[in-house]
């Protein structure tokens, strides 16, 4: 909140969950207090539940409310602590690319540590992430909790992927998302909905948030991780790409960033199928 306040937004719309049970009843005043300090003038808006819908509906339920009041929105999870250039590099981008139904949204996260060089300011990605973002009304219409199109496109879901590896990948985590057995998620909805529109993010060129959430205390990651707390940089005047056209590299590069485990594997699958059939080949 002092991050916010620096900022001095002339207005602020609050979403807020309620307790889980009886005894987390004081966190959630707590946490509202914090808000209702405020000293700077502007309007504050409240979108608060009184049960406890959790993060999936929580979170997308109070955008949804959000772009009933707004056209467009820079969007704050609790644990993102943002890095004061971020809002005017928000600002910025929502300007620029209004109209641009190629563009759906702005990201204040890059996590690849600079592994690839991208001209400008930043570029554009079909990856994002949530920690400290923004969009328009526009763009968020396409969004649907439940992705009820995934089993229609499931069948011809290819041009969603740039390859194989991808594509086992995002299947099965579309799959536990359709049928909730993940059932905390509202953030692999939206990268769904981007890419069925074949839309893309802004991403900056220097991280602009760190998230701050990990460990004991956390909602979901009561342990640390790679991506915590990691640096921020800033950004002066704004460099602009000369072309809207996404950077393949950066995307390639952030989808190994996870580091995650069935990647490696499907990688390791796809390495043996191919000496397999080299040896195959041989033979013949």
């Amino acid at each position: 909140m002092e991050r916010v306040a620096a900022a001095r937004p002339e207005r602020l719309l609050v979403v807020a969950d309620g307790p889980r049970d009886a005894s987390e009843s004081h966190l959630c005043e707590a946490a509202r207090d914090v808000v209702r300090a405020v000293s700077w003038p502007g309007e504050v808006l409240w979108n608060i539940s009184d049960s406890n819908m959790g993060t999936r509906y929580r979170v997308a339920s109070g955008i949804d409310w959000a772009f009933t009041q707004v056209e467009d929105a820079i969007i704050l999870e609790d644990d993102c602590l943002p890095e004061p250039s971020f809002f005017d590099f928000c600002v910025e981008m929502l300007d620029r690319y209004r109209d641009d139904e190629r563009v759906m949204q702005i990201g204040g996260s890059s996590l690849t540590g600079g592994s690839v060089a991208v001209e400008g300011s930043y570029y554009f990605s079909k990856y994002f992430h949530t920690w400290g973002w923004a969009t328009w009304r526009r763009a968020w219409r396409h969004f649907d909790v439940s992705i009820s199109r995934w089993p229609s496109i499931r069948q011809n879901s290819s041009f969603l992927f740039d390859d194989w590896v991808e594509k086992q990948f995002w299947t099965a985590v579309f799959d536990r998302v359709y049928d909730r057995d993940i059932d905390t998620s509202w953030d692999y909805q939206w990268m769904f909905a981007m890419w069925c529109h074949s839309g893309m993010s802004v991403v900056p060129s220097s991280n602009l948030v760190t998230n701050i959430g990990f460990g004991p205390g956390g909602t979901h990651y009561t342990k640390d991780h790679k991506f915590a707390r990691i640096s921020t940089g800033s950004l002066g005047s704004i460099v602009h790409p000369e072309l809207v056209i996404r950077n393949a590299a950066v995307d390639r590069a952030e989808f190994r960033a996870a580091g995650n485990r069935f990647e490696r594997l499907a990688r390791a699958k796809l390495g043996r199928m191919r000496r397999r059939l080299r040896r195959l080949l041989d033979q013949s």
